[in-house]
């Protein structure tokens, strides 16, 4: 038996857009980060899903909400599915953390997996809370096929651990784009999926936002 979880990053938030750290902090979509909801909406609405999660920040459960509304859904929320903790950098744009904190900002950019948001959560704690998460929704919905929107850094993660590449690796492990969608399939009793899709971006129709190398 396996479950089918498709994974898809939120569309553009106003903090892709001006390169600004959210992390935990609310962010909403921006008219692209709607358009790309719709998108999503469009390309998954005839899939038979069983059930829909979002992280609980308003920029990942409002692309799934769509999505949702048109199949008679409604959207789970889960804290576990967060973007990672910021702390101190939370609302700061990113040139501004690499100034105010040169360190932990140069050990974000080139030792991604063992870096910690200053005052705010490690990276390694991020990639545990959101595998937990991920492993009870999958473990309450053996045999489904569900939908999990969520953020940036807890898709890299989730793909470090699934390819069985060490935190030191999360480094070559890409960003996925804004509403991208990545499937992954688990075989009962496995906790790595086969990772079947990963960052497809053809249904968004020429809207495809992505990260900026400074990130």
């Amino acid at each position: 038996m396996k479950t089918k979880l498709i994974l898809v990053r939120h569309g553009e938030s106003a903090g892709n857009r001006t390169n600004t750290f959210t992390g935990f902090e609310d962010a909403p979509l921006t008219d692209t980060g709607v358009k790309q909801a719709e998108l999503l909406r469009d390309y998954l609405v005839q899939t038979d899903i069983y059930k829909i999660y979002s992280s609980d920040l308003s920029r990942a459960y409002n692309t799934a909400l769509p999505l949702a509304e048109a199949k008679g859904m409604c959207v789970h929320k889960e804290s576990d599915l967060r973007e990672i903790n910021g702390g101190l950098w939370g609302g700061m744009p990113f040139d501004s953390i690499k100034d105010k904190y040169p360190e932990d900002f140069d050990v974000w950019m080139t030792d991604f997996g063992n870096a910690v948001c200053t005052g705010g959560e490690s990276v390694a704690h991020l990639a545990d809370r959101v595998q937990n998460g991920i492993s009870r929704i999958v473990e309450d919905n053996k045999g489904k096929t569900i939908v999990a929107v969520i953020h940036g850094t807890p898709i890299r993660t989730l793909l470090c651990r699934w390819q069985g590449l060490d935190m030191g690796d999360l480094q070559n492990v890409p960003w996925a784009a804004n509403a991208s969608v990545t499937v992954a399939e688990f075989t009962d009793g496995c906790n790595i999926p086969e990772i079947t899709l990963f960052n497809y971006t053809g249904h968004l129709e020429g809207c495809v936002t992505t990260l900026p190398s400074n990130i």
